[in-house]
């Protein structure tokens, strides 16, 4: 539902999502599928960005079969953000330079060396779909490489900035298939 339809109806969730991101927290809003996560994700975006707080989108849905390459996969996402936050580089050339470095390292780079160099102030990245995840073999990293940036807040305060908000149909537990991996403590 676009962020501005007269029949979209307010809940509690939309100041509370709101908050949470204005504290720089990182959220996940997992329910059942058809309960208006996407037009909440869209609506506190919309919201986001009339205070000045540059903001991206993606839908993982859709983004390739069971298996594809990790590294086409990855920068898919990096592509979609970079293009959402009207990045001024060649995010392309940029990715392949990196090539010696796995994919879950350039995505946290691209935050790193791309995104909080460019956008002077706070960055909220909205990750739709994240259901979707469960069918690819290199789902964990993806959940970690998140995780890093925000155990990169405890070092280099430009992550302080960044904000990540995970969306979908799954419980934490189903999304992560190594138990000794903690990306959603």
């Amino acid at each position: 539902m676009k962020p501005n339809a007269p029949s979209y109806i307010e809940r509690a969730a939309d100041d509370q999502l709101y908050e949470a991101i204005m504290r720089g927290e990182y959220c996940n809003v997992l329910t059942t599928r058809q309960m208006g996560k996407s037009s909440l994700m869209a609506r506190t975006a919309e919201r986001l960005r009339s205070q000045g707080i540059a903001c991206a989108t993606v839908d993982l849905q859709g983004k390739g079969n069971e298996s594809p390459p990790a590294d086409k996969w990855y920068y898919g996402v990096v592509k979609q953000i970079a293009t959402t936050l009207e990045l001024s580089c060649d995010v392309a050339a940029w990715w392949k330079q990196q090539d010696l470095l796995l994919p879950s390292q350039r995505f946290t780079d691209f935050f790193a060396d791309l995104v909080l160099k460019q956008i002077p102030g706070r960055v909220v990245i909205f990750i739709d779909e994240v259901d979707w995840m469960i069918r690819l073999k290199f789902s964990d990293e993806f959940f970690a490489a998140i995780r890093s940036c925000f155990n990169r807040r405890a070092t280099d305060p430009q992550f302080d900035r960044l904000t990540f908000i995970l969306l979908g149909s799954a419980a934490p537990a189903q999304l992560i298939r190594d138990p000794t991996r903690t990306p959603f403590n």
